[in-house]
């Protein structure tokens, strides 16, 4: 087959995107904003497994599918908002920050990356979501994750931008997370967190719960 093969352009671009976010997924002592609201057992793995599964989601459908969505929504924000904005994208380490919390004597990084920031205290969190209507939305972890980046980034609010095939909503999450709540979900091991992760994982087949 001669010319451009886009399916395969779309997973290299996916594997670049994911070195160069460059999780440190090996290091315990290090928590995404991500971790703090994600089953426990799916950080153990993913700190086990830090190689392996690198890029174990570029041909997962559902992912692909929501990291288009990302990509296009932030481009749109770029070209409508300029340099007011800045986005994962293109301004990456503008668009992360690290905090260091101390639990039981313990020290971790907690670090983040978020979607973009506007006028340097609004955070912008894009979430695809195929679910049906009669969902409620926003979903409770995404806001437990908006609430974790108004802290980490000291900004006024997250707003959360859902595009659904029903349609593009925002939700404004002016709340941070507290920094009790924050250690108290590094010392809490809850495996799933949600009822819903286990059908979503890419560790499903290993994990016994």
């Amino acid at each position: 087959m001669k010319g451009p093969l886009i399916p395969v352009d779309v997973v290299k671009w996916r594997v670049a995107r994911n070195e160069r976010h460059g999780r440190r997924r090996g290091d315990p002592s290090v928590y995404y904003v991500t971790h703090l609201g994600q089953c426990s057992l799916k950080r153990l793995f993913e700190i086990r497994l830090a190689d392996e599964v690198r890029n174990l989601g570029v041909l997962n459908g559902r992912l692909l599918f929501g990291d288009v969505v990302h990509a296009g929504v932030l481009a749109i924000l770029k070209e409508v908002y300029g340099d007011r904005i800045k986005t994962e994208l293109e301004d990456g380490d503008a668009v992360s920050a690290e905090k260091v919390v101390v639990v039981d004597g313990r020290k971790y990084t907690v670090a983040g990356r978020i979607d973009a920031i506007l006028d340097n205290v609004i955070g912008i969190e894009v979430k695809s979501n195929t679910s049906p209507p009669d969902e409620p939305l926003p979903l409770p972890w995404h806001v437990a994750q908006a609430r974790a980046y108004n802290w980490l980034f000291n900004l006024q609010k997250t707003l959360l931008v859902y595009v659904t095939p029903h349609g593009i909503y925002q939700f404004e999450v002016s709340e941070p997370m507290r920094e009790d709540e924050v250690r108290e979900a590094i010392r809490e091991e809850k495996a799933p967190r949600w009822s819903w992760e286990g059908r979503h994982c890419e560790f499903a087949s290993p994990c016994h719960v």
